[in-house]
């Protein structure tokens, strides 16, 4: 019994130093799939383009897309910036968009999306660092956001960004089959330097 014991436990130290060089596998290719990312700025020009990139990346929310104007009229607004994510290598090269608004020494973000066939590549956390370090400079203490309780790939991506649940408004979007609740969560930026964290 004590033999067949330790073969289970050498079994089990070879099966978790496998999951381990998984883990690094993966990991080396997330960071080669970052690498081979950029962002670039969006101004009230490309609120067009903007448009239907929110279009695309909401399309099965049931919420309606914001439109150009709206775009537009947020680009020209003092405190708001906005990134796109590049795809290097891709015949689409846009792979979605952030948006921010700082005033007052808090920040918001007002939307992240990336379009569907760019999902799980690691777009929407450059676009959260590119958030999070923009909100740092402009001399913001706090980011804050909200996202639907059913989003759950975002509310993964938020918290691991470090953001913190501190609120909740109910029923706040619509859905076909009726409405979801947004969570409204804080991330503090306390010794943000304004680079990306």
């Amino acid at each position: 019994p004590g033999r067949l014991a330790g073969v289970d436990e050498a079994g089990g130290v070879q099966r978790r130093q496998e999951r381990r060089f998984q883990r690094t596998r993966a990991g080396a290719a997330a960071d080669r799939t970052l690498t081979a990312m950029a962002l670039r700025g969006a101004g009230p020009l490309e609120a067009p383009l903007l448009a239907a990139l929110n279009a695309a990346c909401f399309v099965d929310t049931g919420e309606p897309p914001w439109n150009e104007r709206a775009f537009a009229d947020l680009l020209a607004a003092p405190g708001v910036e906005a990134w796109l994510s590049l795809a290097e290598g891709t015949t689409e090269p846009v792979a979605g968009f952030g948006l921010i608004r700082v005033a007052g020494g808090e920040a918001e973000i007002l939307s992240i999306g990336v379009l569907p066939e760019n999902r799980r590549q690691g777009h929407g956390a450059v676009l959260l660092n590119a958030a999070v370090g923009a909100a740092a400079r402009a001399g913001a203490t706090a980011l804050f956001l909200e996202v639907a309780e059913d989003n759950l790939p975002a509310v993964m991506l938020y918290t691991a960004g470090g953001f913190a649940a501190v609120g909740r408004r109910r029923r706040y979007y619509r859905r076909v089959d009726g409405a979801v609740d947004a969570i409204l969560m804080r991330r503090t930026l306390d010794g943000i330097s304004g680079g990306v964290s």
